[in-house]
């Protein structure tokens, strides 16, 4: 069994993103695991940050998930989404005013 762990980290933005996942020589379709948390997000509390996976190759949503930003702090993962050899967009933002479109 093969491992893989991809790590970003970005001082001015705050957050970090970890990849992980193993490669399983029964199946033909090598997933991994993302975790994506951010810190020092302090003007944030309380408020709602979204973030979703998307398929560079279709603009497909695989997933999107909310989460309150709480001390500062937030974390996703999703297991088993990310497949190996292709490429995804992470977007994410907070919500500033309660879901009212500008």
């Amino acid at each position: 069994m093969k491992s893989i762990l991809i790590s970003f980290f970005c001082s001015a933005c705050g957050f970090f993103i970890a990849g992980c996942g193993s490669e399983d020589s029964s199946s033909t379709i090598n997933t991994y695991r993302l975790n994506f948390q951010g810190s020092e997000f302090d003007p944030h509390n309380e408020q709602v940050l979204t973030a979703a996976i998307i398929d560079r190759s279709n603009g497909a949503v695989l997933v999107q998930e909310n989460a309150t930003v709480s001390n500062g702090s937030f974390s996703f993962e999703w297991t088993g989404l990310l497949e190996e050899s292709k490429s995804y967009f992470l977007d994410y933002y907070v919500d500033m005013n309660g879901g009212l479109l500008d």
